[in-house]
């Protein structure tokens, strides 16, 4: 992994609507305040939670809400909801259910997080400039050439109604406030920031002239030729220059080099693992909540996948 970042998953405008129903400077990290409360019940510290569920930092590649609740965030969750959706609306308007795929483009679509590595960066540069759309029939919802009408709409809104009725709702909020909590350790703890300098230092003989202090705001406007990017939005067809390759592949490579990746993922994980110790009894409340609600994911996918 190269460039890390938080994020949900981006889906399509169809599915939003069938699914509606220690510091820089040596101090040392603040504590998370994120956590949810215990409720007067038991605390453990982040130590006892890792050897509670037999976690370790450096071994898991995905951080404790991903790896110690596999069906948090599934991807099954909006393929039931599109086939439930494309079953509702046969006969209104075409509704492709597509089976999802744990990563599209550059995005993992389960943690949200941007994929980056010299490999993709010599190939692509920064492809999250550049989404990658798909071949039209691995897309799902309604084909984009379909115009939706008012009535068409009502009868999605009303099939989204539908699933969620059938489907419930995903207990995500306390692991949501805990993987908010990891990133939110992020931006304040020193061996991030560390790693940061450590990785400018690398970038310097490639000569950015506004290397960034933050590493996600990479790449900057020299990279791209005086353009000013915005994060949030991708350009298909945004020409992929030899300077911004070269640039791409030496970030990557620092990053790789100092070890960016990593350290991120130790804090994040350190972080989650004091918030679950903070609310242990209501994470394996949720933790049983998920498994039955991955049941009823699973018993639409059977039905109608």
């Amino acid at each position: 992994m190269g460039q890390v970042r938080p994020g949900a998953v981006v889906g399509t405008l169809a599915v939003a609507v069938l699914a509606v129903g220690c510091t820089g400077d040596g101090e040392p990290a603040p504590p998370v305040e994120r956590a949810v409360s215990t409720g007067g019940g038991a605390v453990l510290s982040g130590s006892e939670v890792a050897q509670r569920y037999g976690y370790d930092p450096a071994a898991e590649d995905l951080t404790p809400v991903y790896a110690l609740v596999p069906e948090f965030h599934s991807l099954d969750d909006g393929y039931a909801r599109d086939l439930l959706g494309s079953a509702c609306l046969d006969g209104v308007v075409v509704y492709r259910a597509v089976a999802p795929r744990a990563q599209a483009g550059s995005v993992d679509q389960r943690t949200g997080q941007l994929v980056f590595d010299v490999e993709i960066a010599a190939e692509r540069g920064y492809p999250f400039l550049r989404p990658d759309a798909g071949e039209p029939e691995a897309l799902g919802g309604v084909p984009a050439e379909v115009e939706i009408s008012t009535e068409i709409y009502e009868q999605m809104v009303a099939c989204g109604r539908q699933a969620d009725q059938r489907l419930g709702t995903a207990p995500e909020r306390l692991l949501n406030e805990i993987e908010t909590g990891g990133w939110d350790r992020v931006g304040h703890d020193p061996r991030v920031a560390a790693a940061v300098d450590a990785w400018r230092a690398c970038m310097a003989p490639v000569g950015v002239v506004d290397l960034p202090q933050d590493i996600n705001e990479m790449p900057t406007p020299s990279v791209l030729g005086g353009l000013v990017r915005d994060p949030m939005a991708g350009d298909p067809d945004l020409p992929l220059s030899e300077r911004e390759r070269a640039v791409a592949v030496a970030d990557a490579t620092c990053r790789d080099d100092v070890g960016y990746a990593e350290v991120v993922h130790v804090v994040r994980a350190e972080a989650e693992l004091e918030m679950i110790g903070r609310s242990i009894e209501a994470f394996d409340a949720v933790r049983e909540e998920y498994r039955a609600y991955q049941a009823g994911l699973e018993q639409v996918i059977v039905e109608l996948g």
